[in-house]
């Protein structure tokens, strides 16, 4: 076995050495340990919904279970996030309400959704110093509120047009880049 200093040894001196050089990029995961469903979560629970209207419990049950069949046997189309919410939100705005239950307000057990340990731990780094740029394929506007709660207050750039107002990144102290949007 070679000797050597382990990566993640080499990466926390890096970003010790060279603060806010590196950013973070930010999937699901983060969110899921707040209570956020992953984007197939989401699907499977809509396509349940759906299947409840069509069919009562047993429907909604089935499609729990098995998404994909439920919907390949009475759906249209093939089922994923997009094509799921443009069947049954045909407009941003009634893609955002349906949406907002997921990433905003409670988790499914009822609790209000709040930052995770991984949200708190990045926003500790960012208070440092040492990351100035998140970017997240989450919805939920968990990070900022992380950031926030350290006394960081994020740009948040969720939109394409939002690019040219922004503060340039060299200046900010932290920017939250949302590559699908809020």
């Amino acid at each position: 076995m070679p000797l050597g200093i382990p990566a993640l040894v080499s990466l926390a001196t890096s970003m010790h050495a060279q603060p806010g050089v590196y950013a973070l990029l930010l999937g699901s995961g983060v969110s899921t340990g707040a209570g956020v469903p992953t984007g197939w979560g989401v699907v499977t629970e809509l396509v349940a919904r759906t299947a409840a209207l069509q069919g009562g419990d047993e429907g909604a049950a089935q499609a729990r279970a098995d998404a994909e069949a439920w919907w390949s046997e009475h759906g249209e189309g093939e089922l994923g996030y997009s094509t799921l919410l443009e069947q049954l939100a045909p407009t941003a705005a009634a893609r955002q309400g349906l949406l907002a239950e997921f990433f905003e307000g409670e988790t499914a057990d009822g609790d209000r959704l709040v930052p995770s340990r991984a949200h708190h731990a990045i926003a500790r780094l960012v208070a440092r110093g040492a990351v100035r740029v998140i970017i997240t394929t989450n919805f939920d506007r968990l990070m900022a509120q992380a950031l926030e709660a350290v006394g960081v207050s994020p740009q948040v750039i969720a939109r394409p047009e939002a690019v040219n107002g922004m503060m340039p990144l060299a200046h900010a102290s932290a920017t939250v880049i949302k590559l699908h949007g809020d």
